[in-house]
């Protein structure tokens, strides 16, 4: 509009002669907008996080010593309680979430507010899509609580939330057979659901270093590893810096064998070793797999117990150390006919004298 004051060329002089003279211009934001916490170069945002502010819309920020446990607050039934009637429960439901929403106007950035009403949305009202928008504010504003992250990735697992489960990986584990994982883990029995979350991340996780150390380039070998366990795991734990909880030991179970492994299903039996476990490929095959400084010994002792041949695909890693082997366990020696192994194995072929 040609009369407008800003389009006057008396009062653009002006303002420039201003900034010529050491004036500044204040960039203060105004007071009435929420301070926004801007993100340091170089740090990564895991794909959950960024799945989280996508859906969601709010902005991270980081956590006050204000945000506390809600008060005040009795905790609605669950659904599966038949103790108490629909109506009654839903009653309850619907004013512990206008307490905690009262609570969360206040405070809208605490965690733990977030985090009860999507409680309430998933065990009382078996609503999805208001517990994982309340469990993402829960990781958005404490991203470092495991027991908000596990709650989240536990409404995704569900079926039906394939787009946002995938969505939280990130892109090399896109190509994993993460949806064959997901169905071993709602298999299980004797677990909560945020068991079944960690036991998701665990084996995608797992799966990962597995897929690593079957790319390495292998070489034919006719080796006799004695005493393969403290061999193998004195190879991966070299580095100072190696953590024997790091340690991953695995083996791929054929199609065929995989019933002789469904016992692992069963997470309360006194008879199932707590550091195995068992998740399926995209081929049908089982990956049973263990972790820690006892890894080796409880993944041989099971493929002894439970295979009728003992010709095996093991894959090993701890930190940036991997190894892939075939070959066959003879009594208490490893045959070995190929091996890769980064960064090398110098250390074994002294042992077997290779």
């Amino acid at each position: 509009m040609s009369g407008s004051f800003l389009f006057r060329p008396g009062l653009v002089l002006a303002l420039l002669v201003m900034l010529s003279c050491g004036r500044e211009v204040s960039t203060t934001p105004s007071p009435k907008g929420p301070p926004v916490v801007k993100r340091v170069a170089g740090v990564h945002e895991s794909a959950l996080i960024r799945q989280c502010r996508d859906l969601t819309g709010w902005r991270v920020r980081r956590r006050t010593p204000k945000n506390k446990p809600p008060e005040d607050i009795v905790m609605p039934p669950a659904i599966t309680d038949t103790s108490v009637d629909t109506a009654t429960r839903r009653l309850q439901a619907l004013r512990a979430i206008d307490m905690l929403e009262e609570q969360l106007r206040e405070a809208p950035h605490n965690p733990h507010v977030h985090f009860a009403i999507g409680w309430i949305h998933q065990y009382s009202f078996e609503n999805r899509s208001g517990a994982e928008r309340h469990f993402c504010g829960a990781v958005l504003f404490d991203q470092s609580n495991h027991k908000f992250r596990e709650t989240l990735q536990s409404v995704w697992l569900a079926p039906g939330m394939e787009i946002q489960l995938v969505g939280s990986l990130e892109p090399s584990q896109r190509r994993l057979p993460w949806r064959e994982v997901r169905e071993s883990v709602l298999a299980l029995n004797g677990v909560d659901d945020r068991g079944r979350a960690r036991a998701f991340s665990d084996a995608i996780n797992a799966m990962e270093k597995i897929v690593r150390t079957r790319s390495l380039r292998t070489e034919r070998v006719r080796w006799s590893v004695p005493n393969p366990v403290i061999v193998l795991r004195d190879w991966a734990l070299e580095a100072d810096s190696s953590d024997p909880m790091d340690l991953l030991a695995a083996v791929i179970i054929r199609k065929s064998h995989r019933k002789r492994f469904d016992f692992l299903q069963e997470r309360a039996s006194p008879s199932v070793p707590s550091s195995a476990w068992m998740v399926s490929d995209a081929d049908g095959r089982g990956v049973l797999y263990a972790r820690g400084h006892a890894s080796l010994e409880t993944v041989f002792s099971l493929v002894r117990e439970r295979l009728p041949t003992k010709n095996i695909t093991l894959s090993l890693t701890c930190g940036e150390r991997g190894m892939y082997i075939v070959g066959r366990l003879d009594g208490p020696a490893l045959k070995v006919s190929r091996l890769g192994a980064k960064p090398d194995a110098v250390s074994i072929r002294a042992a077997v004298g290779g």
